[in-house]
């Protein structure tokens, strides 16, 4: 979606890029030919898709001779469509993803040899695990260890959220089948819809990654006694092999949540596809790097963009990413 300079509509949210289309930056663009990428972010209306809005809004306005198209995407399914090049070239994705996508791991049942990054966004995922106190699961050492009869939503099949907690849980040495066998269900339901059924007593856990101050949540703990089930440090650690950090969600980022919670974090990147020219990818990667603050009136996920950890990504640079960044001094 394309506006004028000024305001960014995409699904009747407002993002104030500013008075003037012009963004500040150090240095000349390189002159490219007449260049078409298309970008795959997540849902329409949702929080990458405004991002990715803003971002092709900054590139057309910066890079001369630049077409951006924006589609929705997911994060597991966006490194595949990089790779593959035909129809999208760029797209949004997570750390966990884009390592197991290069490497043929997980989900990936080959290697994706033409997927590269051009940046680490530095936009932090928590994964919340909730439970009402009403259901007393309140650590998943007691769950391994009892076996409860337990119906819990893991998110939409194939999304971050999900790909979180079935890690999470093999690192409690639980399964899917697991759940099952005591006589529980597993669920692949929206956000919304999973904190509804936790108000409704029609589920014990609810898992979904977000930025800090995920609005249902808010408004789930504000109304319902919840509990946000810790991960533990040993297993917490232990999945930094699938690109996670282990860090704790604040004290009080939500109602009746006092105390830091022990959490699982992921970090979204934005791959792109190797054969990109690298000139074009030199201008994405500066015009990105040099408008922090512009970023930040987008969407409030950008404020924790920093260009300083922009190049640690966990897969190869483009080499016109590589170029910008070592230019910078961002990269030795």
């Amino acid at each position: 979606m394309r506006k004028s300079c000024g305001i960014l509509a995409v699904a009747g949210a407002l993002a104030v890029l500013g008075a003037s289309c012009a963004f500040g930056g150090v240095g000349e663009i390189k002159k490219i030919p007449e260049t078409y990428l298309t970008m795959a972010v997540g849902s329409s209306g949702g929080g990458w898709y405004i991002m990715g809005a803003g971002l092709n809004e900054g590139w057309e306005s910066q890079i001369p001779g630049l077409k951006m198209t924006l589609v929705p995407g997911g994060g597991a399914s966006n490194p595949t469509l990089a790779n593959n090049g035909s129809k999208v070239q760029i797209g949004f994705t997570y750390v966990s993803n884009a390592a197991a996508a290069r490497n043929g791991e997980g989900k990936y049942k080959e290697a994706h040899s033409n997927l590269v990054a051009l940046c680490n966004l530095n936009v932090k995922q928590y994964l919340n695990i909730n439970s009402t106190k009403s259901s007393g699961l309140s650590s998943f050492d007691t769950i391994a260890m009892q076996k409860p009869k337990i119906r819990i939503n893991v998110g939409p099949r194939g999304s971050g959220s999900e790909g979180m907690i079935v890690r999470v849980l093999e690192a409690y040495g639980i399964s899917y089948d697991d759940i099952k066998n005591w006589g529980g269900s597993v669920q692949y339901n929206s956000t919304d819809s999973s904190f509804n059924a936790l108000k409704d007593n029609q589920l014990e856990i609810a898992a979904n990654a977000s930025v800090l101050g995920l609005p249902s949540l808010v408004e789930t703990a504000a109304s319902r006694e919840l509990y946000f089930i810790p991960v533990g440090e040993e297993q917490g650690k232990s999945l930094a092999k699938y690109g996670f950090s282990y860090e704790p969600i604040p004290a009080n980022t939500y109602p009746g949540q006092t105390e830091p919670v022990p959490a699982v974090v992921d970090k979204v990147v934005i791959v792109i596809n190797k054969d990109v020219p690298a000139d074009v990818v030199y201008n994405l990667t500066k015009v990105l790097c040099e408008n922090t603050e512009k970023w930040a009136t987008v969407h409030s996920s950008f404020k924790d963009f920093d260009p300083a950890a922009a190049a640690n990504v966990g897969i190869p640079l483009h080499p016109g990413a590589e170029q910008y960044y070592k230019e910078a001094g961002l990269l030795k």
